[in-house]
């Protein structure tokens, strides 16, 4: 599995769907809610390299994206996560502030939140 793999691996980890936010299939292929944005990115050995994720639902409520974002967060807290690949080892951890709540202009049920993270890449 190369790092790309690998970074698919880990957003696609949290039990709803995930796409690289360049490659979001839209029109009638566009994903039901819940799922997962994420920007793919390089990095070199002993890089730190910060992303944001967003979390997307549709809903009347924030309950859905927060449960989402909480358990994400669960699991890059104290620690992180971390996912090996063929030439190393991304390791994900929680960054400050972690969430943060976003809208969109164009539909006003879209919860989106927006999730700071950072990858290591060992």
């Amino acid at each position: 599995m190369d790092k790309w793999q690998a970074q698919y691996k880990l957003w696609s980890s949290f039990g709803i769907p995930a796409y690289d936010a360049s490659s979001v299939p839209d029109g009638d292929d566009r994903p039901n809610f819940p799922y997962i944005t994420y920007s793919g990115v390089d990095g070199t050995f002993d890089s730190d390299i910060p992303v944001t994720v967003s979390v997307w639902t549709r809903d009347y409520s924030w309950s859905q994206a927060n449960r989402i974002s909480d358990t994400i967060y669960q699991t890059l807290k104290n620690g992180g996560s971390t996912v090996r690949y063929d030439d190393g080892l991304i390791w994900a951890t929680a960054e400050n502030p972690f969430a943060q709540n976003m809208g969109d202009p164009d539909d006003d049920l879209i919860r989106r939140k927006i999730l700071n993270i950072l990858l290591h890449f060992v």
